[in-house]
């Protein structure tokens, strides 16, 4: 706490200013001539340095001389803090600093913390579950959120990869973006999964019905019984169970369509970089590199 003594203002502006007449006229030294406050200055009546002072003032003598005077006087008078303890000028100058300095800083986190800013917390604005960032399905999030908001579809899709283990929501979603854009643009078999007609008769799926059925749900029910003719049992990649089911627990350079072949010649992103579609090249157009 800076000490209580008001003629440290004087010396305060006295040093940061180059005269010492204009320093005196500052509205923290008005009365620093006076007789000092007996409470405030902690001095007594019979100090021998207030006679100097009015001897001081009774003696003509230019303004410089007088203020210098004044000067050496005030720089060997005795400084005390509230409680009565002695300091030295220096110190007292230093709290008053201290407490201005304080008062003009920002508030601290507590008595000895320094200013900190408080970090912002991030706010992720992806609703869960969304494939907006994803490297694959992100041009087709809008879409899938849409489903995402279809009880029925997301009921269907929830037991399925229930029931196959291993299977997972996002690739079903990854196999349905290869074969139509997932729902949006259906080919030339006029279904999500492109199932086709031999394949659909051998698993009870009434085709034309399926090809009429705007709702989406109706084809991922059409693709669980084709999965379910196959004896799918989740652990080989679902787009290998669509395009080659019976590779579907061949070894990855397995070769299922050669190259020139019409499977290819109609389906060109199977080929790997040998130019036939082996399991592992049929896996990677799927679900992209691993």
């Amino acid at each position: 706490m800076a000490a209580n003594v008001p003629y440290l203002k004087y010396l305060q502006n006295l040093r940061e200013s180059p005269s010492k007449y204009s320093a005196s006229q500052a509205s923290p030294t008005k009365g620093i001539l006076t007789k000092p406050v007996k409470a405030d200055l902690e001095v007594y009546d019979d100090d021998p340095l207030e006679r100097q002072r009015d001897l001081i003032q009774k003696i003509k003598m230019d303004d410089d001389t007088r203020y210098g005077m004044m000067e050496e006087m005030n720089t060997s008078r005795a400084l005390t803090t509230e409680d009565g303890t002695p300091i030295s000028l220096q110190q007292a100058l230093e709290e008053i600093e201290a407490d201005e300095a304080e008062k003009a800083g920002p508030p601290s986190g507590g008595l000895m913390s320094p200013a900190e800013t408080e970090a912002v917390p991030e706010v992720d604005s992806t609703p869960p579950g969304s494939y907006e960032s994803d490297a694959q399905l992100g041009a087709y999030s809008n879409t899938i959120a849409i489903l995402q908001d279809d009880t029925e579809f997301m009921t269907q899709l929830a037991s399925m990869t229930e029931k196959y283990p291993g299977l997972t929501e996002r690739e079903i979603f990854l196999v349905a973006a290869k074969e139509s854009s997932v729902g949006t643009n259906m080919g030339s078999a006029g279904n999500m999964f492109q199932i086709l007609g031999t394949p659909a008769q051998e698993a009870g799926i009434d085709l034309k019905k399926l090809n009429k059925s705007a709702n989406m749900t109706d084809h991922l029910k059409a693709l669980e019984m084709y999965l379910d003719r196959w004896d799918y049992d989740g652990s080989a990649p679902l787009g290998l169970l669509v395009a080659a089911p019976g590779y579907r627990d061949a070894a990855p350079d397995s070769v299922v369509y050669e190259k020139g072949s019409k499977e290819l010649e109609k389906n060109p992103g199977w080929a790997g970089a040998d130019g036939n579609a082996t399991v592992a090249s049929i896996t990677e157009f799927y679900r992209g590199q691993e």
